[in-house]
């Protein structure tokens, strides 16, 4: 065994979360919290500031060893035991190369997460991912069938002054998703676009009272069940293009009869008390702000086929319901409650039947992970396992957690900073 390590290639990697090829001394780096401190390690010789959240090497040392220097992207900088920067003896003993081949394979599936968190958030912050209704006579347009399909409810955000003519903030969504994982114990499917809530912006011009947002969902779901129907009866053929979505795999899409059932609508904004000037405010507990976000779960008594009857009598016994303050519905009306967003996703998961739910990792999914594992040992077989990053930092991984250390390990993709 040596004392330097090559540097990884890449495996699949985008360089700027590659160690670099810069030759730096092998030594301990000091942890770093705070973004705009400058860092000066233990040896004088080597100064890292961090600069616009990079890092940057002010001075170099003698090149006369090759090791991983820290990841330019990444500004809480932790240390990492010497040991991970020589190179891995090789062949692998078989209990070794198995751990590798786990770890692997729990990475291909983080990164899954990752990849759909990603994804979700996108789609509810980009205009062109999510409908907007402009007047009361919107009709519905085959694009919108894949933001409806596999979702649980309708989110309708209502016109409001915080929001009209901005982006819509992020927050309700966080408490949605929350909310939804948490129902699920985590293991909710993420295939398919599967989501708790699909959304659908309402601009000024468009339905503002209770009665006119059940119409225009009328208006939208009849012609969508219509087209989904029609797919999975006549799947397109070769000649019609490409197919995407509901029009590649029809047997994996659905318009849930919760979503035709019960509509969820969000009138009424409630921004956060954050400030990053008091350290008690510094930051946002998404479960308590979903306690104070309130929505209204209105029915549009289209609940046939569904497994519970749509009864709100459930929230009102138990003192979740607040009062309506609207004037478009009668202040004791059956049809429609105001409940905290925590609440109305605990209810409207539970009106879904339980044996149609999927849950956790799919045999799809678990294959396609084991299929990019074993691809990527056999690389290792060629080029060494210090070859690729991937498998350079499965086998360190491994090593450390025999040892009850961390290397590296996978986290999950932060939708924002400051939330909790």
């Amino acid at each position: 065994m040596t004392d330097r390590t090559e540097n990884p290639a890449n495996n699949s990697i985008p360089s700027t979360t590659r160690p670099s090829s810069i030759p730096v001394r092998s030594i301990y780096l000091q942890p770093a919290r705070l973004l705009h401190t400058p860092l000066t390690t233990t040896k004088p010789s080597l100064k890292y500031s961090l600069v616009k959240s990079k890092w940057k090497i002010d001075k170099l040392p003698s090149p006369n060893r090759q090791v991983g220097p820290p990841l330019e992207s990444d500004p809480h900088l932790q240390a990492e035991p010497p040991w991970t920067r020589l190179s891995t003896e090789e062949p692998l003993s078989p209990e070794l190369r198995a751990e590798v081949r786990q770890e692997l394979i729990h990475s291909h599936l983080m990164g899954d997460m990752n990849e759909y968190r990603r994804q979700m958030k996108y789609s509810w912050c980009t205009p062109d991912c999510y409908m907007e209704i402009q007047s009361e006579n919107t009709q519905f347009e085959s694009r919108l069938l894949l933001g409806m399909c596999n979702k649980v409810v309708p989110f309708y955000w209502m016109p409001q002054l915080e929001t009209n003519g901005h982006a819509l903030p992020l927050l309700p969504f966080r408490c949605l998703f929350g909310g939804w994982f948490k129902f699920y114990d985590d293991e909710p499917s993420i295939e398919f676009g599967n989501f708790f809530a699909d959304l659908l912006r309402v601009l000024p011009t468009g339905p503002l009272t209770i009665p006119g947002i059940i119409s225009t969902h009328k208006r939208l779901y009849d012609p969508a069940s219509s087209l989904l129907n029609t797919i999975k009866l006549h799947p397109p053929t070769s000649d019609q293009g490409e197919p995407w979505g509901p029009w590649k795999h029809p047997e994996k899409y659905q318009l849930k009869q919760t979503y035709r059932a019960i509509i969820m609508m969000m009138d009424r904004y409630v921004s956060s008390d954050f400030d990053l000037r008091i350290p008690e405010k510094s930051f946002i507990d998404v479960a308590e702000h979903a306690r104070k976000q309130t929505v209204l779960l209105v029915r549009t008594g289209e609940d046939e086929g569904i497994s519970s009857l749509v009864d709100f009598e459930t929230l009102r016994a138990s003192g979740k319901c607040l009062p309506l303050d609207r004037n478009d519905v009668e202040v004791d009306s059956e049809d429609v409650v105001r409940v905290s967003i925590a609440d109305a996703v605990e209810f409207v998961c539970g009106l879904e039947d339980p044996s149609s739910i999927e849950r956790g990792i799919s045999v799809d999914r678990q294959r396609k992970a084991e299929a990019a594992a074993d691809g990527l040992m056999r690389e290792a077989d060629e080029k060494g396992i210090d070859g690729g990053y991937l498998t350079w930092r499965a086998v360190r991984c491994v090593k450390a957690r025999r040892m009850g250390e961390e290397f590296r390990e996978e986290g999950l993709w932060e939708f924002n900073r400051v939330w909790r």
